[in-house]
């Protein structure tokens, strides 16, 4: 038991301002109480609810938060690990200085973390998708602040947003809320959207990249079989048997014969 409990009356208090810490889920965090000299006693309080106490000569002991809550004698050091949004409190430290008792408190706030945002243009209007690592609720915002959704996605026409440059996304766990805007750029009255959002494009590229693919194909194809039947065609003509024998080479050793008297000349 702390001495000040029994002898109250014999103790000076000293009063630190309030430290605002933000973190998010998930992460961990360290409070650091201040105070001058060498700690005798240090008792941490969440609210009025002890969470560990620490004493000289002693192993510390936990009320609350046991496994992810380390506090150490000199410095006193808190530290919270694998944050979650119940952890957002007030935590104040409790620290005995000979006569002097010294408060520290530290207001934490646990974040939820930024959500993933993002649309897709379809046939049905805008598809807005929002999405959280952690168990969070969900509303949607124009740039005005009014609300568009209260789910995480949702599909809206493209009239009804035609006009609103942003929306966002806001999700909020038990205590504080995080947000994330998306930029929207849809296609103005009669026209297409010039932004890479759309999914209508997808496939009309695909088709056409395909006939181009196709068509140049049969092309060569067609070209290869002119060129073969071509060559075919060349090399297939008859030559006639007569011209064959005309034009044989005559060497000086062989008789010449006209054909007529079928006698032999010399020349």
């Amino acid at each position: 038991m702390f001495l000040w409990m029994l002898f109250p009356l014999s103790f000076v208090a000293v009063t630190h301002a309030l430290q605002v810490v933000e973190r998010v889920e998930g992460e961990d965090v360290t409070l650091v109480p201040e105070f001058s000299g060498e700690a005798e006693e240090i008792l941490w309080k969440i609210q009025e609810d002890k969470l560990v106490e620490l004493v000289g000569g002693r192993l510390p002991h936990y009320y609350q938060l046991e496994g992810r809550a380390e506090a150490q004698l000199p410095t006193g050091n808190l530290t919270i690990r694998r944050l979650t949004g119940n952890d957002s409190n007030r935590y104040t430290a409790e620290i005995l200085i000979g006569s002097t008792y010294t408060y520290s408190a530290h207001e934490l706030r646990v974040l939820p973390p930024r959500p993933t945002v993002r649309y897709v243009i379809g046939q049905e209007g805008v598809n807005l998708f929002c999405v959280s690592p952690v168990s969070v609720s969900f509303v949607w915002r124009d740039g005005g602040g009014n609300v568009l959704a209260e789910t995480a996605n949702f599909t809206a026409s493209i009239e009804k947003l035609r006009n609103k440059t942003d929306v966002t996304c806001v999700v909020s766990n038990s205590h504080y809320s995080n947000n994330r805007t998306l930029q929207l750029d849809l296609p103005p009255e009669g026209g297409e959207s010039s932004g890479g959002h759309t999914a209508v494009w997808v496939p009309i590229l695909v088709v056409m990249l395909l006939v181009i693919v196709v068509g140049v194909s049969g092309l060569a194809y067609i070209y290869r079989d002119s060129i073969r039947s071509w060559s075919s065609g060349f090399s297939a003509v008859p030559r006639d048997p007569v011209q064959l024998e005309r034009t044989k080479t005559i060497t000086p050793e062989e008789p010449f014969c006209d054909g007529n008297d079928g006698q032999a000349q010399h020349g």
